[in-house]
């Protein structure tokens, strides 16, 4: 007993197909890819150009493609549903009026407007949003209109939130002390810098400085009771400066403030200021 096997002529290529090739019980048959049609040999394939035939149901001009074909239409108007017919584009003629974006649909044609703006009532004209207008924007603080929209800005010592609305406070002494040298005050207007008592602030507002130097007669001192070394320069702020800090004789500057001294044969009264000889 024998057993006789079909041959696959599809398998082998000894079909002879110029594209598909589709096995059948003890046979074979050719066909071609979407565009071609199969030749009279049932083998070959050949270019079918749905265009060659009433203008490929195109209203316009027909472009033959590989996968078969496709319609256009010439300037001024545009493809309906169908693929084929063609309709007037407004759009193409002066924007269809509108004075921002026009947008061509089926028989007809639409209006908008850019972020920012809103579409007027003859729908085509188009006009400033002012968001700002309606509940401050949802603005916490200050609101900007701006051409694509507004913005949310904050007062000095806050910040804007992660929502582009809100403010919180920014504690600006919370990072390296404000950049003051001494002291950070926290404002509802931002920081402050102040200094210890005996500085002053600088210009530049977060130094402080001990004062300006004074070259002194050393011997003056050299009798004082208050014992202040009498080889040492003696640094004054402010206090010392104007009215001579209250002192009926020297003001002498130190860390925390001033303080006044006598010269030998006086004693400081009480209210630290006064000598009594």
């Amino acid at each position: 007993l024998r057993t006789f096997f079909a041959e696959d002529e599809c398998r082998t290529n000894t079909d002879g197909c110029a594209q598909i090739c589709t096995n059948t019980p003890g046979n074979y048959t050719c066909s071609c890819e979407q565009g071609y049609e199969l030749m009279a040999d049932e083998h070959g394939c050949e270019g079918n150009d749905e265009c060659g035939t009433g203008n490929g149901g195109c209203a316009y001009r027909c472009i033959h493609t590989q996968s078969g074909h496709r319609c256009i239409c010439r300037l001024g108007f545009a493809l309906m549903a169908d693929g084929h017919g063609c309709e007037v584009d407004e759009c193409a003629t002066n924007n269809g009026g509108c004075a921002h974006n026009c947008t061509k649909i089926p028989g007809a044609y639409t209006c908008s407007c850019r972020h920012g703006f809103v579409l007027m009532p003859d729908e085509h004209g188009c006009k400033g949003n002012n968001e700002c207008a309606t509940e401050n924007g949802g603005c916490a603080h200050f609101c900007a209109h701006t051409q694509s929209g507004h913005k949310c800005t904050c007062r000095r010592g806050f910040i804007l939130m992660a929502d582009g609305h809100g403010c919180e406070c920014n504690d600006e002494c919370a990072t390296e002390n404000g950049g003051c040298a001494h002291f950070c005050a926290h404002t509802q207007t931002g920081h402050r810098c102040t200094c210890r008592r005996g500085f002053i602030l600088m210009a530049d507002g977060h130094g402080c400085e001990g004062g300006k130097l004074l070259h002194c007669d050393f011997s003056v001192f050299a009798n004082f009771h208050d014992g202040e070394p009498s080889n040492k320069l003696l640094l004054y702020n402010d206090e010392c400066g104007t009215g001579n800090g209250g002192c009926t004789h020297v003001c002498i500057h130190n860390q925390t403030g001033h303080r006044c001294i006598c010269p030998e044969g006086f004693i400081l009264m009480a209210d630290g200021h006064s000598c009594d000889g």
